[in-house]
């Protein structure tokens, strides 16, 4: 009876306690679903409108969903590379190049057809590129459009008009205008064919440089090293291609300005020099007439042998050309070839090591790529200034 008794004893104190667990669930399961008055606090049940204690508007909360572990077997990226680029695209920039071309400016003209030269690496390859053959066409139409540059006549100061020097009875040498003749160097117009010194080919360069830049900005393009590209394909492209329009696009030497040439310092650019001759006055040499006893009878002006009466000869240094090899480029008009990437302007990328699987998912630096900009030229391949 008394073994009886400690089991139905048992019994009777294990229903309270599971009674207890039930409620305390329940509770937990009820208070998930209650709507908390934001003016009174009263808890109202989920599904009812009004407060049921102040008449006050619940609202009703959304119950936040947990968000499902990220799969990171499955490489994701938030770009999409684009392969080639289109091809319309290269042809619009050399239809902006021969509209620059018409209106007369050259050098904007040359930096569109380098870019669409630029652009043209990111294309499919064509059956005997000719599109590359198109822009060299028109890169060698644009080399023989020289700028003509008229400077003023040495022989005549710009006047136009022929001097001859006369001597006064005092002896002092004087330039007189002969009339109704004129200048025999340039036929009377006071100006000459003469040649465009670096410093100013440097100037045209800037300008048109700074129009280049507005006008490719009005085009809504972007600039990737030297090159410009559209803006709203910018995203699309990988690391590989930016590095391929930057090499594509090397920068220009920053002392010739790609010019790959310097101004004389001996004749300041002019190509020319004063006569060595110290008897030598604007290509005449006075020389004395004897007669036939050795007595002087007079004297007369004669043309200068060295300079051959143009009072001027060419610079010994340029041999006349102006110009000299720009000390910088070598005479290339690009910077020197970056050391540490040999010219490529990639690297291995330094966080995946060139497997573009970083921790487990795409590598956020390179883009799954496996290769990076060279953090000696940026990705130019070039040495920087």
């Amino acid at each position: 009876m008394k073994l009886n008794n400690t089991k139905g004893s048992c019994k009777t104190l294990r229903a309270p306690f599971f009674v207890i667990i039930v409620c305390i669930m329940f509770t937990i399961v009820t208070r998930a679903e209650l709507v908390v008055c934001q003016s009174c606090g009263y808890e109202n049940e989920s599904g009812s409108g009004n407060c049921t204690h102040c008449s006050g508007v619940l609202v009703q909360t959304a119950q936040k969903s947990i968000p499902d572990k990220p799969d990171t077997s499955i490489k994701k990226s938030n770009e999409t590379n684009v392969d080639s680029l289109d091809i319309e695209i290269v042809a619009d920039e050399l239809r902006a190049a021969r509209r620059s071309l018409r209106n007369g400016d050259v050098l904007v003209a040359k930096r569109l057809a380098h870019n669409a030269l630029a652009l043209n690496m990111l294309t499919q390859p064509d059956a005997g590129n000719p599109r590359s053959k198109a822009i060299m066409d028109f890169l060698r139409d644009c080399g023989s459009k020289q700028i003509s540059i008229r400077r003023n006549c040495p022989r005549c100061g710009g006047s136009g008009k022929r001097f001859m020097r006369a001597e006064d009875l005092h002896g002092s040498v004087n330039r007189l205008s002969v009339p109704g003749s004129h200048c025999a160097k340039c036929d009377g117009k006071g100006t000459i064919a003469g040649r465009e010194t670096v410093v100013e080919k440097k100037l045209r360069i800037a300008q048109a440089a700074q129009r280049y830049r507005i006008l490719q900005q009005g085009r809504k393009r972007i600039s990737i090293g030297q090159a410009w590209f559209p803006l709203e394909l910018e995203n699309n492209l990988s690391i590989r291609q930016k590095i391929t329009l930057k090499c594509a696009a090397p920068m220009p030497c920053p002392e010739c300005m790609g010019l790959m040439r310097a101004d004389c310092h001996s004749c300041n650019g002019r190509g020319r020099q004063e006569c060595t001759n110290s008897d030598c006055k604007d290509g005449l040499v006075e020389a004395e007439h004897t007669g036939l006893k050795g007595s002087t009878i007079s004297k007369r002006n004669k043309r200068c042998r060295i300079c051959g009466g143009n009072g001027i000869i060419a610079c010994a240094k340029c041999n006349g050309a102006g110009t000299v090899l720009c000390k910088k480029c070598n005479g290339s008009g690009e910077c020197s070839i970056c050391t540490k990437c040999n010219g490529t302007g990639s690297s291995v990328c330094r966080k995946c090591k060139g497997n573009g699987i970083y921790k487990g998912e795409t590598c956020v630096y390179c883009k799954g790529g496996g290769i990076g900009e060279c953090t000696s030229c940026s990705g130019t391949g070039r040495k920087r200034k």
